[in-house]
């Protein structure tokens, strides 16, 4: 069964049970459903790893909500809103998509400027920005796969 919370402040989020009268806020009740989560909805629950509100491959989510290698997804402080996905420098896989968010750009998909060596350690020609530094060349590549 799923628990979630119909009216209040908190309508459509999940709660603890029938007995759970503070999770749903103010004029908030909370019910028993057949749920189930689909995944891509914006929403982690259950046994998904993330949701980012889509059943794309290749952004960090899976099309089953499943972390994609080479990714971390952080999930809204609120809850709120779909996972955010993000390439992670220093894990020895160079992306050649999804270095960019909001924030800013990893330069790791940049082919001529970017590189993963498999660390977060400057000075041994990827630094821990995932830039290749001067004096250095990096040929791309996976340094899990043989």
């Amino acid at each position: 069964s799923y628990y979630y919370c119909t009216g209040g402040g908190q309508d459509g989020f999940s709660c603890q049970g029938l007995a759970d009268v503070e999770s749903c806020g103010l004029n908030g009740t909370c019910i028993e459903d057949v749920y189930v989560d689909p995944c891509g909805n914006g929403f982690r629950l259950y046994q998904e790893e993330c949701d980012d509100g889509n059943t794309v491959a290749g952004d960090g989510c899976s099309p089953t909500c499943m972390f994609e290698r080479g990714w971390i997804c952080e999930q809204d402080t609120a809850g709120r809103e779909p996972d955010s996905c993000t390439v992670v420098c220093g894990d020895g896989i160079q992306r050649d998509s999804g270095c960019c968010t909001d924030t800013g750009c990893s330069l790791e998909c940049d082919t001529r400027r970017g590189c993963d060596d498999g660390n977060a350690v400057s000075d041994d020609g990827c630094s821990e920005e995932c830039t290749v530094e001067a004096a250095y060349q990096c040929i791309g590549g996976d340094i899990n796969t043989t």
